[in-house]
């Protein structure tokens, strides 16, 4: 299995396209997500329940840093089309 396999089976976001507003699916707990821009920008973004998130942003591609309960970090693109 290849590791972006492995990643895909550990996390999804949904939905993705997105409006703004996503839910990561996790096999694991989550700690905590970074959001960031296309070119590096942190983007704040708001919790709005459990996995549940909402970023307020132009229509583009975004990189969800995830921090499992392990310390684990992972990488998944987010594109958000307003």
């Amino acid at each position: 299995m290849a590791t972006s396999d492995i990643l895909d089976s550990m996390f999804s976001i949904v939905p993705n396209p997105s409006k703004g507003e996503f839910s990561i699916k996790s096999k694991s707990e989550i700690k905590m997500i970074e959001v960031y821009s296309a070119d590096g920008v942190k983007v704040p973004y708001e919790n709005t329940s459990r996995q549940r998130y909402r970023i307020n942003a132009l229509s583009g591609v975004y990189s969800v840093k995830i921090i499992d309960d392990e310390g684990k970090t992972y990488n998944k693109k987010l594109l958000i089309n307003r």
